[in-house]
């Protein structure tokens, strides 16, 4: 791919296209083999996973509608940005899956926040990510939901955002602003560290309306087919303002796929995100410019319509507006962005 910084970006705290987080924001070239893992079931209920894994794809599903392959393309509709301060796209992972009835499953294992594409086993597990998700799942009135809570915890040191460096000199303020906004620096900063940290995410999602047979639900459920139908999904979630850059988050997306016979493989969908960042990192950002820039919340919304051509072959437009992008309003003293996207997916 192409390097970063030819890379189009409006500038907020995560992708306007999920596209863009893989292999890795700054990696173009030089990347080792990104996945490799095992999943064994070791009695009917209970599974485990083993190796190197794209946790961004795994981790925070909804039951529908987040795919960014197909629907939204914003990451913050396929992933809590919250849990990008834990994970890089890429991790080894030691997990289990337990299903011990069919309307719960309980994950968890430890997961090494070293990985990433352009290393193999470097540093692993010198620190680590301890994560667990409990998935629910519910019917109302014989439509389908699911509540989706999860934890984490990790012991790998976090920029304090309260106070970020030591003493700089006014050459080095750039580069640790830079820092800051989520940039790699080849200078070495005097960089204060947060021991630990914490965070905690959920969705949910609930259909509205559904025009499958009753009784295909629960097989193509089971298989990760969309029901042809109406469905909203939420996402939520808190970590300390001393150590992750979005300490808020809330997002919600209304979603329809199949609604009629001719186009039964089309989609749409709209939504609104809302991502409440740390008021530590905002004043810190004024003291280092000496109060030249400011930070506001971010908040943004995509709209979508996936047009089948054949049922392999998609064509998605879309539109994004994106209210005080953090890195745009600190470098460029914007406060907001429009995007038009096209993609083309073929599925072999």
């Amino acid at each position: 791919g192409d390097s970063a910084k030819n890379t189009f970006t409006v500038g907020s705290s995560v992708p306007q296209n999920t596209g863009l987080a893989f292999p890795g924001p700054f990696f173009d070239r030089d990347i080792y083999p990104t996945e490799y893992f095992l999943v064994q079931a070791l009695t009917p209920k209970f599974s485990l996973l083993l190796g190197k894994l794209t946790i961004v794809n795994i981790a925070d599903q909804t039951l529908f509608g987040d795919s960014a392959k197909y629907y939204f393309a914003n990451l913050n509709f396929n992933k809590n940005p919250i849990a990008l301060t834990f994970y890089n796209t890429h991790t080894i992972a030691a997990a289990g899956v337990w299903t011990p009835t069919k309307w719960l499953t309980i994950a968890g294992g430890v997961f090494d926040p070293n990985t990433q594409a352009n290393n193999f086993v470097a540093h692993a597990f010198d620190k680590v990510n301890l994560y667990t998700a409990w998935i629910f799942s519910y019917t109302v009135g014989g439509l389908p939901g699911q509540f989706q809570p999860q934890y984490n915890w990790t012991n790998k040191p976090k920029i304090d955002l309260e106070s970020p460096f030591g003493a700089l000199s006014l050459a080095q303020i750039p580069s640790a602003i830079g820092v800051l906004l989520g940039s790699p620096s080849n200078e070495k900063l005097p960089t204060n560290y947060k021991p630990t940290t914490w965070g905690t995410i959920e969705n949910i999602s609930q259909y509205l309306y559904v025009r499958d047979d009753p009784a295909t639900i629960a097989e193509k459920l089971k298989s990760g087919q969309p029901l042809n139908g109406v469905g909203i999904f939420a996402r939520f979630g808190y970590s300390p303002p001393e150590a992750s850059t979005v300490t808020v988050h809330g997002s919600v997306a209304l979603f329809a796929h199949g609604l009629c016979e001719v186009r039964k493989y089309d989609s749409f969908g709209a939504g609104y995100y809302y991502n409440a960042i740390s008021n530590d990192l905002k004043n810190s950002i004024k003291r280092l410019t000496f109060n030249t820039a400011s930070v506001n919340d971010e908040m943004g919304m995509e709209i979508f319509y996936d047009f089948a051509i054949t049922p392999a072959i998609r064509f998605i437009p879309s539109y994004q507006h994106i209210w005080d992008p953090i890195a745009a309003q600190v470098s460029k003293h914007e406060n907001g962005a429009d995007v038009f996207l096209s993609r083309v997916t073929v599925a072999f």
